[in-house]
């Protein structure tokens, strides 16, 4: 049965600058090619517009009982679907906690039962290292297990969450949608760019990216290879891209660093096309839920990454095809294969062209859109 209509309910939007809020706005863009949609967030800052796609402002971060309004909005404008995008630190003013967003839920199943319900899970499980992550640890699982437990359909955007959910709810159908790029790719002269940035052809460029938060950033594999190389003669630079400019700056103190903070969307993508080695160490491991990794891959560059817990078993099976993946708990790993690609230009321009096809074949928002779809309307059939 062909869908017409959906609403999103998202805590975030643009131009608040957010990976969920991203999106959001992408995947509700290309949906709106063939559906009608509607997004629900937050009163602030204008929402940006979208073609074709209507964006609602009504609920706020600092009244945790104003998300019980969308119940009234929805109710009023009933769509097939509502979809909601689950970051549980995304929703009230302190630490993200707001007790009501279940009760919201439970309380729009009750008022207008022909409404399915679906989650797209951006945060779930936090690792348990003292008593503080243990009490958000225990909240979390209760607030997801909550909203599993209405949701018709689950989405988690990383593989590794899906066992773990399974085993709450056997019989949901829960499946992996992964993020794709919330940057275009535009043509850009590589030497043009590097000499607007004062970069010489010769030196090699180490690129990174991501947006305020360092810690979960293994920058100490960044140190290494970067040391590794210039002990081996190359002359490089690290080409930051993001909003942590004076953290990364005092973690790369001796190193030559190349960072401007906030850019717009087309200049990230050209200062893209100056990078040599792309460098993504993540604590967890990269996963399918990273836009820096997609945006990489997207670009073709030639990346190092870390794996760890929530590495996706769909990108193991690409090390050494369209990127170079290293154990997060071996940082020399990590060093030798930077080396490996900075000493080896044709190994660069194979990993270039797989990690273009990888991301043309699995990550593109056409291709995720139509899957989230697809499901969504064979659940429809089914019921």
């Amino acid at each position: 049965m062909r869908i017409q209509k959906l609403h999103f309910i998202s805590a975030v939007f643009p131009p608040w600058i957010s990976g969920v809020g991203d999106h959001t706005a992408h995947l509700s863009a290309e949906l709106a090619k063939k559906i009608e949609v509607k997004v629900i967030t937050t009163r602030g800052e204008k929402a940006d517009g979208l073609p074709d796609v209507k964006v609602e402002q009504i609920f706020s971060r600092e009244r945790p009982s104003s998300i019980l309004s969308v119940i009234e909005a929805i109710a009023a404008d009933i769509p097939e679907w509502v979809i909601l995008q689950y970051d549980p630190f995304a929703y009230g003013a302190r630490y993200g906690f707001n007790p009501y967003l279940p009760l919201a839920v439970n309380l729009l199943k009750r008022r207008c039962p022909q409404v399915r319900i679906s989650l797209i899970v951006h945060e779930s499980f936090v690792p348990v290292h003292n008593w503080k992550s243990a009490v958000l640890s225990t909240w979390l699982n209760a607030q997801l297990w909550a909203l599993s437990y209405v949701a018709d359909v689950i989405f988690m955007t990383i593989d590794p969450w899906i066992s773990r959910l399974k085993s709450w709810f056997p019989n949901k159908i829960i499946q992996h949608l992964p993020v794709s790029s919330n940057i275009p790719c535009l043509p850009a002269c590589r030497d043009e760019v590097r000499a607007n940035l004062g970069i010489s052809p010769q030196t090699i460029v180490f690129g990174l990216f991501f947006g305020h938060v360092i810690r979960t950033r293994c920058l100490d594999h960044v140190i290494k290879a970067c040391n590794l190389c210039r002990e081996a003669g190359f002359d490089v630079v690290v080409l930051y891209i993001g909003l942590s400019v004076a953290g990364v700056r005092n973690c790369l103190s001796h190193l030559p660093v190349v960072a401007d903070g906030s850019l717009t969307p087309d200049e990230i993508s050209r200062r893209f096309a100056a990078m040599d080695v792309y460098m993504v160490p993540i604590d967890e491991g990269v996963s399918t839920r990273r836009t820096s990794l997609m945006t990489g891959l997207q670009h073709g560059v030639a990346t190092v990454a870390t794996f760890g817990q929530a590495t996706d078993p769909m990108l193991m099976e690409e090390n050494g095809k369209a990127f170079l993946l290293a154990d997060v708990n071996a940082p020399d790993d990590f060093a030798n294969a930077v080396l490996d690609l900075v000493s080896n230009p044709l190994r660069r321009k194979m990993l270039s062209e797989g990690a273009k096809e990888l991301f043309s074949r699995e990550f593109t928002w056409e291709h995720i859109s139509s899957k989230f779809l697809l499901t969504l309307e064979s659940c429809t059939i089914r019921s």
